[in-house]
């Protein structure tokens, strides 16, 4: 089996994504530490790197089996043939908002991978790319082995996966939160 682990920066996909791969006995590709090693960063911006895409999309090509590749960049550098299941991670805003305090992300960064996971960019992507292959899980005020027995019944087909079932945005316009995600 072949499965990536993507999410918005912050929701857990590497802590995930070790732990999934020590419970299944499977290798792991951080795709992020791939394009560093094979000279695939070809500049950086304010926050963060720029990648060859083509260049990554190439090294991935025909992912052995018993891989996990972890990385927010999996929709943009993988074929939907080469991997069997997308897991999304995913992250309310409130507390992912709290994770980049924590890191002390610039304000700019915060806000713009805030909106990314408030409108489900990587799920919208990751579903264009991989189709059905896709699913979401709630990483929310959850621990890893929470949230990797949940993935863990997905895969040995225990319990269905599930997509489109995180609305964030429908949650922030309940609590009437748009212009604190928003610049508008």
């Amino acid at each position: 089996m072949r499965i990536v682990v993507t999410g918005t920066p912050g929701v857990g996909k590497h802590t995930i994504a070790k732990a999934l791969a020590e419970r299944l006995r499977m290798s792991t590709i951080d795709i992020n530490e791939l394009a560093l090693s094979n000279n695939a960063v070809i500049g950086k911006d304010k926050f963060s790197y720029i990648v060859d895409i083509d260049k990554l999309r190439s090294i991935l090509k025909g992912l052995k089996d018993n891989t996990i590749v972890v990385g927010h960049l999996a929709p943009y550098v993988l074929d939907s043939n080469d991997v069997d299941l997308v897991v999304v991670l995913r992250r309310s805003p409130y507390e992912l908002r709290e994770i980049y305090k924590e890191r002390r992300y610039d304000e700019s960064k915060a806000k713009d991978n805030l909106a990314s996971e408030i409108l489900g960019i990587i799920t919208y992507d990751s579903v264009k790319q991989f189709k059905d292959k896709v699913i979401e899980v709630d990483c929310t005020s959850k621990n890893v082995d929470t949230v990797v027995d949940e993935i863990l019944r997905i895969v040995n087909k225990k319990q269905e996966g599930m997509l489109g079932h995180i609305d964030w945005l429908a949650l922030v316009v309940k609590n009437n939160d748009l212009r604190e995600f928003f610049d508008y």
